[in-house]
């Protein structure tokens, strides 16, 4: 099945084209309203912004109205005039008809994918433009989910790549079938898509799930799954995780970890609703809405020394304390990527953090990973763009109330992690692994056991490792 990855925009006329250009200039109205808001944020005091001075929930509107995927578009407009019928026939014929295997498929959660082989490898296939993203890298499949060999979920989906950097090495790599293993799923309702419960794959929760993040790699998706639970565990906002085998095609692919992904639906699936404003941190980059993040960052940038008392009205200092302490506890090489939000429902709303892409936490032991370099791991390294929290570790490391909030929170984190809790979190993570490939299984056991052992030690010797990092 071929389908057109041109935009959908260029042979667009009449009615939609006018929304489009009516799109365009509340965009640039929102635009120029923001701009407004950040001078006026960088020539006041450190103060937190009206929430009117941002319309997140219009814009959140705008977007979802007027985003399109070009194969999906261009079906649209063919059948604008059709029934209802004859629309779901014509969306049912763009999704491919698997030819799922008749053998028993791996005891435990399984995720099966099916999508036309011309999709991945054709001239405008995914992996023959693996460095594309966008609406338009969007591709129609079919997911199945199964619990211990039955049959829990099928769904039609939307399949992306996933990644960033490790895109460049996955074309490198690919052959064949053997292309990237990351990648997204989105149920889309525009799909008829019967997406799964959250209950289905993490055993908890009743809302139905609008997109997963599928990671491969066994070894960096343990120390990433050990590190979210831990965040969740210590009351540090996380997305949720677990591992999967997963096939393509019929084919086995390598082990999987299934993981929420970060963006409005997120928002809208935990607090209820999508009225928020937020910032993704990322190998330096800042993607999102937040502007008024960029005017806070760049106010804290730009002041000598700070106080917890002046941070503390616009962040939610408690939960960055404990994010603090799980990247010495975790020994996080990257630490600072994840998310910053502020809630636009509650006047009262404080900037909060997000844990996110933690695949570097419990590395190898090396004299880079030592305690004496944790200054390296909470800072941030000299002639790269200053992060918000790094800044702050630096500039708040100094005032007494803000060590004796860490101090305070180091008490509740190594409470929190007591024995019990760790020895049935390892077991359960060995239950979780056991069903994945036989060559994963025995790599996930041994990754296991180090990252268990190196997560005691390093609880036990928090007290003096944040001594330690005082250290500048």
């Amino acid at each position: 099945m071929s389908i057109s990855t041109a935009p959908a925009s260029s042979d667009l006329t009449g009615p939609d084209a006018n929304r489009r250009r009516r799109f365009k200039t509340v965009m640039a109205l929102l635009v120029g309203g923001l701009g407004v808001a950040a001078a006026t944020m960088l020539e006041g005091r450190l103060d937190p912004v009206p929430s009117e001075a941002w319309s997140g929930s219009e814009f959140g509107r705008a977007l979802a109205q007027y985003r399109r995927y070009a194969w999906f578009d261009a079906l649209e407009n063919q059948l604008a005039a059709r029934t209802q019928s004859e629309r779901r026939d014509a969306l049912s014929a763009r999704f491919p008809t698997p030819d799922w295997p008749t053998h028993d498929v791996p005891d435990g959660l399984h995720l099966a994918v099916w999508l036309d082989v011309e999709d991945l490898t054709g001239p405008d296939g995914l992996w023959t433009h693996l460095a594309a993203k966008g609406d338009a890298w969007e591709r129609p499949a079919v997911a199945r989910f199964y619990r211990d060999g039955d049959l829990i979920v099928e769904t039609r989906a939307g399949y992306r790549v996933h990644g960033g950097t490790g895109r460049e090495l996955a074309q490198a790599e690919s052959t064949g079938l053997q292309g990237p293993g990351d990648f997204r799923l989105y149920f889309r309702n525009a799909y008829d898509a019967a997406p799964p419960l959250a209950s289905n794959i993490w055993d908890a929760g009743t809302v139905s799930l609008d997109r997963l993040v599928a990671k491969t790699g066994v070894i960096s998706g343990l120390r990433n799954r050990v590190a979210l639970a831990l965040a969740e565990r210590l009351g540090v906002l996380a997305p949720k995780a677990r591992f999967a085998s997963t096939s393509l095609l019929g084919e086995e692919r390598s082990s999987t970890l299934l993981m929420e992904h970060l963006s409005v639906d997120w928002f809208d699936r935990h607090f209820g609703h999508r009225d928020f404003i937020f910032r993704r941190l990322k190998g330096g980059g800042r993607r999102g809405r937040g502007t008024l993040y960029v005017a806070l960052e760049e106010r804290v940038n730009h002041v000598a020394s700070l106080t917890l008392g002046e941070v503390a009205p616009l962040i939610d200092m408690e939960g960055l304390a404990r994010q603090y302490l799980l990247t010495l506890l975790t020994r996080t090489q990257d630490p600072f990527q994840g998310l910053i939000m502020l809630d636009q429902r509650d006047p009262g709303a404080k900037w909060r953090y997000v844990a996110w892409d933690m695949e570097g936490a419990f590395p190898e032991t090396s004299p880079e990973t030592s305690p004496e370099n944790y200054p390296r791991y909470l800072g941030y390294p000299p002639g790269q763009t200053p992060i918000l929290r790094a800044v702050m570790w630096r500039k708040l490391g100094v005032d007494p109330a803000f060590q004796t909030l860490m101090r305070r929170n180091l008490d509740v984190v190594v409470a929190l992690l007591g024995d019990a809790f760790l020895d049935d979190f390892e077991a359960k993570l060995y239950t979780e692994t056991a069903p994945l490939p036989e060559a994963d299984v025995n790599a996930a056991r041994s990754e296991i056991a180090r990252i268990f052992t190196q997560l005691r030690a390093n609880r036990d010797s928090l007290a003096d490792d944040l001594e330690r990092a005082w250290i500048q």
